[in-house]
């Protein structure tokens, strides 16, 4: 069993507006009870006891780029204080690899990676990963009956016209942009809770149609069919939906066939679980480990 003395600890995300980001948060603290949390951007600014492990899953999208490449050179490696788990995790374009990142990333082999793309990006530099997937396929239903809603997240208006009319006039129209308007810094708690008001809706939901990979994935997860309208530019990072379902773009959406059974019967229920058991066996195996 892990220690008495560790304690665990979760990613928030104090800047940045998309609840994708907090659905990840979400599903890593289904695994554990968080005693520190610390902003995914600046990990340094949470305070860690002395002498205290801290356990955590570093499941995220990490960014390099604009604004972040500073904080990026200056927040890596984390804190060693810090015992984490490399998973489901995706590094942009603009992350550099230096050496002594590259070392770091090293000592806590193998790294779990969501898309093939992040995995050709450590393997080039001599990292052991692996293709993990997201770990929001492992976010469980605790409803046992839906509703007629069908929501529709975030997807471009302007191919809206090409909906059946029977979706559309059932249809809600969600964002997971949230809504916080106070000060970056407190907005985590707000978030948490957005983004699980929104999971409890598509809990219930008999429909999502969807643009953002971490609404689709949670889909998945919890068993609601789901129809993923992406962006060819985006690809490289959802394409990792391939697994379970097919991916639909700007150049292809014409082609959905809206049965719902057709969507249902489409869905890969093996993978997602048997993903779900792989991430389940090695998270378990991370926070309680035999001695």
């Amino acid at each position: 069993m892990s220690k008495e003395s560790d304690l665990c600890g979760l990613l928030k995300y104090s800047h940045g507006m998309n609840l994708g980001d907090t659905m990840q948060s979400l599903a890593a603290k289904k695994f554990l009870t968080p005693h520190l949390y610390f902003d995914r951007d600046h990990p340094s600014h949470t305070k860690i006891p002395i002498n205290k492990k801290i356990k955590m899953m570093m499941n995220a999208y990490w960014a390099g780029w604009d604004g972040h490449q500073s904080t990026w050179k200056e927040e890596f490696p984390p804190s060693s204080s810090i015992d984490p788990l490399w998973t489901s995790c995706h590094f942009d374009g603009g992350c550099s690899f230096d050496s002594y990142i590259i070392d770091y990333f090293k000592s806590h082999e193998p790294i779990g990676c969501r898309d093939e793309w992040t995995l050709n990006k450590l393997s080039s530099h001599g990292v052991k990963a692996y293709f993990s997937n997201c770990l929001t396929i492992t976010l469980e239903n605790i409803f046992c009956t839906r509703n007629e809603k069908i929501y529709i997240v975030d997807v471009p208006e302007s191919i809206y016209s090409t909906f059946p009319s029977e979706i559309l006039n059932r249809a809600e129209f969600l964002t997971h942009a949230s809504c916080w308007e106070g000060p970056k810094g407190d907005c985590f708690l707000y978030k948490f809770d957005e983004a699980q008001v929104l999971l409890h809706k598509y809990m219930r939901a008999s429909l999502v149609i969807t643009s953002r990979l971490h609404c689709a994935t949670p889909c998945l997860g919890i068993g609601t069919p789901v129809v993923f309208i992406g962006e060819e530019k985006h690809s490289y990072r959802t394409n990792c939906l391939e697994e379970y379902i097919p991916l639909y773009s700007e150049n292809n959406f014409s082609t959905i066939n809206w049965n719902l059974e057709d969507i249902k019967n489409k869905t890969n229920v093996r993978r997602i679980d048997k993903r779900k058991e792989e991430f389940c066996q090695r998270i378990n195996s991370f926070l309680y480990p035999r001695v």
